[in-house]
C-alpha cells in the first residue's frame, strides 16, 4: 500500500506486474528493452520458469500478444540480463 485515505487506497504494482506489462507492450524502442532488463534485475534470477509464469499473467490485453511472443521477449531479456540462455522451448503451461 502506498497511500490510504478514508475514500482512497493506492497500491503499487509488483515487479512481476511491471515486467508483464513491459514485455507485452508496444516494444518499439531500446528503452523498452532496457526497462525490462532493469525490472528483471529487481526480481532476481532464482527461478526462470517461476518468474515467467508470474509475469505472463500480467500481460496487457491491448495491444494483444500471444504467449509465444511474450516468451520470446522474456527469453531474450533473461539472456541479456543474466547471460544464461533459456531453452527456446521454455513455455508456460496453462
Amino acid at each position: 500500500m502506498v497511500f490510504k485515505h478514508s475514500h482512497l487506497t493506492l497500491y503499487s504494482a509488483s515487479w512481476y506486474e511491471l515486467l508483464g506489462m513491459k514485455l507485452s507492450g508496444a516494444w518499439r524502442r531500446d528503452s523498452d528493452f532496457d526497462d525490462a532488463i532493469e525490472i528483471l534485475k529487481k526480481i532476481g534470477s532464482e527461478n526462470k520458469l517461476d518468474i515467467l509464469k508470474k509475469s505472463i499473467r500480467h500481460k496487457n490485453f491491448s495491444p494483444y500478444i500471444d504467449d509465444e511472443t511474450y516468451t520470446r521477449r522474456f527469453n531474450r531479456t533473461w539472456n541479456d540480463t543474466y547471460g544464461i540462455a533459456i531453452d527456446s522451448d521454455t513455455e508456460v503451461e496453462n
